[in-house]
């Protein structure tokens, strides 16, 4: 009853609580799985190796299934396949009870199929499925800037204010934005790739990393705590009677607050068509060698940051937060209030220069209810009476300041 009247005052309260309200009311603790079916690679030579990699995959499938129903949208699924590999490793004894109903080489001997039958044990999950819906909330709160890398070319150099030219790169923009709008992430600013374009600074810029660390900055000044920076380089050749469109595009992902580079992977592919007296026809077949070269590419970026923030979530990855204090002598009380919060469970100082400081704070979790406990601690502590706290987060940081009222 507790729960319920909880659920009618607060949505959020729902998705915090709705794991445990499941575990608290279900009378099975147990999930019985008629058949899940795992594959892998099957190598000359390597049989065991396959048969290994396709009971794992078998279990993880075990999982998926075991936890379907408490999965209410296509995002929470496809996010609950990146990470349930991690989540059977880690949970170790969630998996019981296996029989093999069948195995053997699939698919004339390309593939090890292992099909098997087994229980899934809700309470060993119980810590992951409270992870994952953390991070699910997490990823609903992160911002991505989406820019276009103009200084390294290929052998047909786009310039971006040729028409056709801009539409080749406009087209990989929306496609990495789409990927991570489609996951719950939001794009900031979703036309900030064309102003920096047109920023005759930034432009100037000859070196691609120190062009990199402007467009960084100018990210997290924009508010966003991630960046995708891509290079776009097309070529089209003669092969014969034919010629090929050829899209190669490198892309990288770095955290803003932080600087560090969270994916980084290229990929290319090619179009074939036959040469026309309009040139028209090349720009259709290059915009279509984009759109495969960047569909493997934007799925296997959007993963490597839910498996990021589901790190986070998970282990207790340390918050990196800076903090500026009116006083010198005010830096050891905020110190003792922020280690004094129910929700750290450690803390370590970086550096201590005066009234500024940087740490690592750890157990933070959600973001939104670090800060809000944060700031009720510190408008009822007497030793910042008179004084306001101005709070930003920078990436996966937080800046803190300190000033009078």
């Amino acid at each position: 009853m507790r729960t319920i009247i909880k659920a009618i005052f607060s949505f959020t309260v729902i998705s915090l609580l709705s794991l445990s309200a499941f575990y608290e009311t279900s009378a099975a603790r147990e999930t019985e799985i008629s058949e899940a079916r795992g594959l892998a690679r099957l190598y000359s030579g390597e049989e065991k190796k396959a048969r290994d990699e396709a009971l794992r995959d078998a279990k993880k499938k075990a999982v998926e299934q075991g936890v379907g129903g408490l999965l209410t949208s296509e995002t929470e699924v496809k996010n609950f396949q990146v990470v349930s590999d991690r989540i059977v490793t880690k949970s170790k004894g969630a998996v019981k009870d296996v029989k093999i109903l069948r195995e053997g080489p699939v698919d004339n001997g390309a593939n090890y199929e292992v099909v098997i039958s087994c229980v899934v044990d809700d309470d060993v999950l119980k810590h992951s499925m409270e992870a994952f819906r953390l991070m699910q909330q997490m990823s609903g709160r992160k911002t991505i800037f989406v820019v276009y890398n103009p200084k390294v070319q290929g052998d047909l150099p786009l310039n971006p204010e040729n028409g056709d030219h801009f539409y080749l790169i406009e087209s990989a923009v929306i496609a990495f934005s789409q990927s991570f709008l489609a996951r719950s992430f939001h794009i900031i600013d979703p036309d900030g790739w064309k102003k920096v374009l047109k920023n005759r600074e930034i432009m100037a810029i000859a070196n691609e990393a120190d062009f990199e660390d402007e467009v960084t900055e100018l990210a997290k000044d924009a508010g966003a705590q991630y960046v995708v920076i891509f290079t776009l380089m097309t070529s089209d050749t003669k092969s014969g009677k034919y010629k090929q469109a050829l899209a190669k595009i490198q892309v990288k992902l770095i955290n803003t607050g932080s600087a560090a580079l969270v994916f980084t992977d290229e990929g290319d592919a090619r179009k074939k068509y036959k040469p026309t007296t309009t040139g028209m026809i090349v720009y259709d077949k290059m915009g279509d060698a984009i759109r495969k070269a960047t569909k493997t590419l934007r799925i296997k970026l959007v993963d490597s940051l839910v498996n990021k923030l589901y790190d986070y979530a998970d282990d207790g990855a340390p918050m990196f937060i800076s903090f500026h204090t009116g006083k010198k002598s005010q830096v050891r009380p905020f110190l003792n209030m922020i280690n004094d919060l129910k929700r750290v469970t450690s803390s370590k100082v970086i550096t201590r220069i005066n009234k500024d400081v940087t740490m690592h704070v750890y157990g933070v979790g959600d973001t939104d209810v670090f800060l809000k406990e944060l700031e009720d601690a510190f408008y009822t502590n007497r030793k910042f009476k008179n004084y306001a706290l101005s709070p930003a987060q920078t990436g996966e940081g937080l800046e803190l300041n300190m000033e009078e009222d």
